[in-house]
């Protein structure tokens, strides 16, 4: 069986576990559609910040209804975008009431002599509104198609929700594709000799989609205590 990792192994040998820009898995990460807010956690003329692969952001919905992602800061002074308050589709920062648009152009800077140019801009990134989320990409060029999932474009019964894991993403996904834990970790009490009469041969095997990897595993034909 192998070994726990330190965190500082953690940090420096799982280099496909880390999120950052300019690291292994944040540059694959990022060139996908990403979750990042519950839509109707998000009211009109609001700012939120948001922290998506180890990196903060500003979210905030304009007067007209659409959700922006633009810099955590303002270029200016460094102050948090999120404090500040929004005017139309645009958002103003609280030190110096600097303005910036949802493509991140600096388009007011009171109390300087020379007006806004491309300098004084900030990261903004493309958005869409699907199914209860705010999707974001962060990604260089143009974002892949729209929507990521086509699956979820069935009928059906639309419920979003969201849980904060504190751990990395990777070991949500090591989980989750660990079907044998959900024997005994969701089951109340399953005993050993229940656990070896479970035919576990019958079970599909994962298929590759172009979406991601789909696992149908089916506990349908065992009993569970």
């Amino acid at each position: 069986m192998a070994a726990v990792l330190s965190a500082r192994e953690n940090e420096t040998k799982l280099e496909f576990g880390r999120t950052g820009p300019g690291t292994l898995a944040g540059r694959y990460l990022r060139q996908f559609w990403q979750p990042v807010f519950n839509a109707d956690e998000l009211p009109v003329g609001r700012a939120r910040p948001i922290r998506i692969m180890s990196e903060d952001f500003t979210i905030y919905r304009g007067q007209t209804g659409t959700a922006h992602v633009v810099a955590q800061r303002c270029p200016h002074r460094s102050t948090l975008l999120h404090t500040g308050w929004v005017e139309g589709d645009d958002i103003r920062c609280l030190y110096h009431g600097w303005k910036f648009n949802g493509d991140g152009q600096c388009v007011e800077r009171p109390q300087e002599k020379t007006p806004p140019g491309p300098q004084d801009a900030i990261k903004a990134y493309p958005t869409r509104e699907h199914l209860g989320l705010v999707f974001a990409y962060f990604g260089e060029g143009e974002p892949p198609p729209f929507p990521p999932f086509p699956a979820f474009e069935e009928e059906g019964i639309v419920e979003t929700r969201t849980t904060l894991y504190p751990c990395n993403y990777f070991q949500t996904h090591e989980n989750n594709f660990d079907p044998c834990h959900i024997l005994w970790s969701h089951s109340h009490g399953i005993t050993h000799e229940t656990f070896q009469s479970l035919d576990m041969s019958v079970q599909p095997p994962p298929e590759e989609t172009e979406y991601g990897i789909l696992n149908r595993w089916n506990f349908a034909n065992n009993t569970l205590p």
